[in-house]
């Protein structure tokens, strides 16, 4: 096992807006990519009333949680 390297963790949690689980380059990798393709996803929706419509409402789960 390897030893986590502070700094790197430091500078990836600043980049992408969470600390990682490792620093490995093909995690991080798919990371960054995750990231593009959450901020494409967002940038051709900025409002989130196209994935809003699948989440269900708070109603609703208050609903499944007691029933």
């Amino acid at each position: 096992m390897t030893e986590l390297d502070l700094v790197k963790l430091r500078e990836l949690a600043a980049e992408l807006g969470y600390w990682p689980a490792s620093t490995d380059e093909e995690h991080v990798a798919r990371l960054r990519a995750q990231d593009a393709r959450y901020a494409e996803q967002a940038a051709q929706d900025p409002d989130g009333t196209k994935w809003q419509k699948m989440m269900p409402s708070r109603g609703s789960i208050g609903r499944i949680r007691s029933g």
